[in-house]
């Protein structure tokens, strides 16, 4: 996970803190521990506000659309593959 450019860390509550922190309003996150494991089909937000409003919450709009990008190694449980996906923060 990076924040402006900068690494903040593993996807844990800590690391959620530091994005979270002096934000207009109070996102929900979904983190994980170093060995979780995820069911097939999980499908859940890692952030979230449950009543955004675009007027209100403009640098929580910047967060997602300009400032967070965010690296997610994965694995079967077979182990291996190496497995990627990358969402970088617009320039």
């Amino acid at each position: 996970m990076t924040l402006d450019g900068e690494v903040v860390g593993r996807w844990n509550k800590a690391c959620a803190d530091r994005v979270r922190n002096g934000l207009s309003g109070h996102l929900n996150a979904v983190t994980f521990g170093q060995a979780d494991v995820l069911q097939t089909g999980y499908d859940e937000y890692l952030l979230s506000l449950p009543s955004y409003d675009p007027r209100l919450h403009t640098d929580i709009a910047s967060i997602f659309s300009r400032r967070l990008s965010i690296v997610i190694d994965y694995e079967s449980l077979y182990g291996g593959e190496g497995f990627r996906v990358v969402l970088e923060a617009a320039q």
